[in-house]
């Protein structure tokens, strides 16, 4: 089994991509006219050739430039958090550390916790991964998942994503690895797999599994596909 082609008479992004069309005259700025566009997009790809998944949706709405700018916004309160934390738990350790706002002090050497050590790309690299995995099991069992049951392997993601950089922290700065040392991307990237690919993956095929909807094959024949487009 697999997922449905044939072709959707839905209007549902047919109404956003006349807001957005619309909204252009109020606020003539990029992100409104990306949103109008994809939901035009959307539309004539569900007009003529498939259903499009509501993951796809999320993964054009992560590429926007309006979702850099709100986790950056949002990501100042988590930093200042992730850099307390980390100071208690290296204190707790009985390490020399000091804390001040977002910067770590530990043998003489200081350690910002700025967006680009907050893992900002790492969050949108993960949040955008865990779609696409959701993705390929949706296919694998041929189920589909609520909005609703996406969100919040999303969130789970974020959090995540959250405590992999409260790890890759105290690695950072106990093993005193700069900025401008090699292994300070690596870390990135290994933590990334382990604290948050690794649980992701048996989250989301159990999820899927336990709370998917069964998606029912209705494939037309392309000579009745074509017959009812030009209908």
């Amino acid at each position: 089994p697999g997922f449905d082609k044939q072709p959707n008479s839905s209007f549902r992004f047919g109404w956003p991509a006349l807001f957005f069309a619309g909204l252009f005259f109020v606020a003539p700025v990029r992100t409104v006219v990306y949103a109008a566009l994809v939901c035009a997009i959307c539309l004539y790809g569900e007009s003529f050739y498939r259903r499009v998944e509501k993951t796809s949706v999320f993964i054009l709405a992560l590429l926007t430039p309006i979702a850099g700018y709100f986790a950056n916004a949002f990501s100042f309160p988590i930093r200042l958090q992730l850099t307390t934390m980390a100071g208690t738990l290296m204190t707790a350790a009985g390490l020399p550390v000091t804390v001040a706002g977002n910067t770590v002090s530990f043998r003489h050497h200081l350690f910002s916790v700025d967006p680009a050590c907050m893992g900002l790309h790492m969050l949108i690299v993960s949040l955008l991964t865990t779609l696409l995995l959701i993705n390929v099991y949706q296919r694998k069992q041929a189920k589909r998942l609520s909005a609703g049951m996406i969100v919040l392997l999303l969130a789970a993601a974020t959090a995540l994503n959250i405590f992999s950089n409260l790890m890759r922290i105290i690695s950072l700065v106990v093993l005193l690895i700069l900025p401008d040392n090699p292994w300070h991307g690596i870390f990135g990237l290994l933590f990334l797999s382990i604290y948050v690919l690794l649980p992701l993956l048996p989250m989301i095929r159990y999820t899927i599994r336990r709370h998917g909807r069964p998606v029912l094959t209705n494939r037309l024949p392309s000579t009745v596909r074509s017959r009812r487009i030009l209908a």
